[in-house]
């Protein structure tokens, strides 16, 4: 992902900042993706350095701008898995040859290099080459790539526009999306529904006019957990690009200087391509660890991740986590983590208000060290009655002994 704000190319224009997307039919941008994929392709077994080598080396051969080899270079890296070539020994027998090498030093003996290495090689049992390979065998230019997942040219040039506006989004102060309502649109906004919430994102939802309204808030609006935050956010914009009709505003603050401020537009006009799968939902380990785990542990209720309800709460629509089901009785559960404090007090006293039942609250531990939330929370019946405290995931006991309110 292209997170680092050298590698974001755009200009600015009246307020507005303009992404520079590449021409995925541009013959030489090709030629360049094609040579670089194929280093990366045989680099299994290679060390990071001969790698950025062959990489140097193939850049001196292309007129391009520096900043978008480096980004092609870093979305190619990001699918590179390295292993270093001793893992923790390395620290062990670097330690061992300090203290060898001191012990040499220390000694009355006139200093000697060949002496030393063939000392220092007695010691450790081991050629002095070998030794010199494994010493720092744990520093990242000396780690071995083990796995590269492939990628097509035009899907990897595909990737990169995608993964620009994903680098843009992360420094963002907010977001609005706008989707028509049309009938095909259902199913499209329920699956973008879901991925807001498995990637816990801080969303309010509302029907304006003849199209759904999405608010997101944007890492730079928050005051914990931003890098996550912004993490999840730029995970969740290839949902976005799935869709057949969408619209979206952001305001984007790369630094403190007017000149890397400014309004981002962007809409299903701009044929952004995304690498996920077809409303493929995706969803996060530890929400299909609990189910799983829930299935196991309680026989009386059926527990679901794959909601097609959307629920209003007075004011803003909102997709709950979990469906839990008994006969012909069905609860909710919604997961409020530590970047949800708007939408958690909105939740509570709508609740309160409209005199709900059917939907359990979890709060994460973190959120009460804010005092509004440990008030809000502290004075609210209906949490009192239906909601939970949780570290970083819900226990199958508390939500089953909750569940017992229910039968």
């Amino acid at each position: 992902m292209l997170t680092k704000k050298e590698l974001l190319r755009y200009k600015k224009s009246k307020g507005k900042i303009i992404p520079q997307f590449i021409d995925v039919n541009d013959i030489l941008l090709n030629e360049y993706a094609e040579d670089l994929i194929n280093i990366f392709l045989n680099a299994v077994d290679k060390k990071r350095k001969e790698i950025e080598d062959e990489i140097s080396h193939l850049n001196t051969a292309y007129d391009l701008p520096v900043e978008l080899q480096k980004g092609f270079t870093k979305l190619l890296f990001d699918k590179l898995e390295f292993k270093s070539t001793l893992g923790d020994e390395t620290s062990v027998l670097r330690n061992k040859i300090f203290q060898k090498s001191s012990d040499y030093f220390n000694s009355k003996k006139p200093l000697d290099l060949d002496e030393y290495l063939e000392s220092i090689a007695h010691e450790m049992q081991l050629p002095i080459s070998d030794i010199k390979t494994q010493l720092y065998s744990d520093l990242p230019e000396f780690h071995v790539a083990v796995n590269f997942k492939a990628m097509a040219v035009r899907e990897f040039l595909n990737f990169y526009n995608l993964s620009l506006i994903q680098g843009l989004l992360f420094y963002s102060a907010g977001i609005q999306i706008k989707i028509p309502i049309k009938e095909q649109a259902k199913l499209e906004i329920r699956y973008l529904l879901k991925q807001m919430r498995f990637f816990q994102l801080v969303a309010n939802i509302q029907i304006v006019k003849d199209y759904y309204e999405i608010i997101l808030d944007g890492p730079l609006s928050l005051f914990v957990h931003t890098q996550k935050y912004g993490l999840n956010l730029a995970s969740f914009f290839p949902s976005l690009v799935l869709l057949t009709e969408w619209d979206l505003f952001a305001f984007i603050e790369l630094s403190q200087s007017e000149w890397s401020k400014g309004e981002l537009k962007l809409s299903h006009k701009n044929n952004l391509v995304s690498h996920y799968k077809n409303f493929s939902a995706f969803v996060p380990e530890e929400f299909k660890l609990f189910s799983d785990l829930f299935t196991k542990k309680n026989t009386e209720w059926n527990i679901s991740l794959y909601l097609d309800e959307i629920f209003f709460d007075g004011l803003y629509y909102y997709f709950p986590d979990y469906e839990f089901k008994k006969c012909d009785r069905k609860v909710y559960i919604e997961l409020f983590h530590p970047w949800h404090k708007k939408a958690l007090i909105q939740r509570i006293h709508s609740l309160e208000k409209n005199n709900q039942s059917n939907l359990m609250l979890g709060v994460v531990k973190s959120l009460l060290k804010d005092k509004e939330i440990q008030v809000c929370v502290e004075q609210s019946q209906y949490f009192t009655d239906f909601g939970f405290i949780f570290r970083e995931m819900p226990t199958v006991s508390q939500v089953s002994d909750l569940l017992k309110r229910f039968e």
